[in-house]
């Protein structure tokens, strides 16, 4: 069951199709996967071409001799310690024993392996008694070659002929195209399928609308039926290995609760003193991942601009790993900037051979203001470091906090 999408994909008959924008990726957040167009499921060729393996539906035709090693050999081979060779095989046989269209691909294999190769085409059918609602069909896609009275719902066409001994077939799927098309066909069936409802309930002789109908079952792609709200009940389950930046609506939910219980934080904890209103504001990053902007006003009694009032709130320096652990430890892991400049001139913060935060700060031995009121918070040089990439990052890094907060929350709160 750990690895159970590994032997899914083992056994995929298709791969995913679509162009993808991979311009949008430039190494300084996390990826995001952009599709432009339309998807599809993409087939390809019956048998691989020289050099490179077979995957995909190749694997049902093209040298079933071998077909465990070649199924293997896209997830590390004999020598992988996750997949169970046994396993495959038994996965094989179950498919070759009770699934019509790996069955139907029996037909091509046998065809590829004659010593004169035919001219002929696939046509994939959708198999009697498969457990589908409403599959849509439609004249624009359908492609085997027997015909069992099946209905078609997938097509392969173009039959180029062929090159070097082998068969070339591209697939053009439109789910989407289909579904309008069918719903637009069958518009008659589907207008004298509630008018016979409604004359059932009147011949009745019912006085209200609650038996209008009949007993419908609703496919899990209907917006809020019960199989629509299962499906997402799964995806909400955790997963092992999915980060942050794979659910970003679970990370806007739980930051939603973080910023409610910040701001009560702040009236009751008092971390910033006697606490008299704030405004706040989230935004988003372009990425997805949320921050909030926040402005607190404070009582006359903790608002006063002295620098030694300012050194009981705010801090840039790094706690002393022999008196405060755990404040080094969160200290050290949310609030420094960096590695930038001359060691890592690609930061995002770069913009030239500068930082645009003006990273490393100078030291001071006090918090002090400048004339025009900006605060200078106090960074002496304690000795105290974080080894980050190679890089020595000290107080001059730390990014202004206060530590309440920070060890509360035990999240990135710049305090200024």
């Amino acid at each position: 069951m750990d690895n159970v999408r590994a032997y899914n994909q083992m056994f995929n008959m298709t791969s995913f199709g679509a162009r993808i924008d991979e311009t949008i990726n430039d190494g300084r957040s996390p990826y995001v996967f952009k599709v432009s167009g339309q998807i599809y499921h993409w087939i390809g060729s019956l048998c691989p071409q020289l050099g490179t393996r077979p995957r995909f539906l190749q694997l049902y035709i093209y040298d079933t001799d071998s077909e465990v090693e070649n199924r293997m050999a896209h997830f590390g081979g004999g020598d992988s310690d996750r997949i169970c060779e046994d396993l495959v095989r038994k996965l094989i046989h179950l498919l070759d024993s009770h699934n019509e269209l790996v069955r139907l691909f029996w037909t091509a294999r046998d065809k590829c392996n004659a010593v004169e190769i035919p001219t002929f085409k696939i046509r994939l059918f959708s198999v009697t008694g498969s457990k589908q609602h409403s599959l849509p069909t439609s004249d624009a896609i359908g492609a085997i070659v027997f015909d069992t009275g099946f209905h078609p719902d997938l097509k392969l066409v173009d039959a180029p002929g062929f090159t070097g001994g082998r068969y070339v077939v591209t697939v053009y799927c439109s789910i989407e195209l289909d579904r309008m098309d069918y719903i637009r066909k069958k518009q008659k069936d589907i207008r004298k399928y509630y008018l016979s409802g409604l004359y059932d309930t009147i011949s009745r002789g019912d006085q209200t609308g609650s038996d209008v109908g009949s007993r419908t079952i609703l496919p899990a792609s209907f917006t809020g039926g019960p199989r629509y709200m299962y499906s997402h009940y799964l995806d909400a389950l955790p997963f092992p290995q999915l980060t942050a930046s794979d659910r970003a609506d679970i990370v806007a939910r739980v930051f939603r609760f973080k910023v409610k219980e910040f701001v009560a934080f702040l009236k009751d904890g008092k971390p910033l003193g006697d606490f008299r209103g704030v405004m706040y504001t989230n935004e988003f990053q372009k990425r997805g991942l949320p921050h909030c902007h926040t402005l607190v006003w404070l009582h006359s009694s903790s608002s006063s601009p002295m620098s030694e009032r300012i050194d009981d709130y705010i801090s840039a320096e790094l706690p002393d790993l022999r008196t405060h652990l755990a404040g080094y430890a969160v200290i050290s892991t949310t609030m420094m900037h960096g590695p930038c400049g001359i060691p890592n001139l690609h930061a995002p913060c770069m913009e030239g051979p500068t930082c645009t935060q003006k990273f490393p700060k100078k030291y001071n031995d006090k918090t002090f203001f400048d004339a025009d009121g900006r605060a200078h918070y106090r960074r002496r040089n304690t000795g105290v470091y974080n080894p980050c990439a190679g890089v020595h990052l000290d107080n001059s890094y730390v990014v202004p906090y206060n530590r309440l907060l920070c060890m509360t929350f035990q999240a990135h709160i710049n305090v200024e």
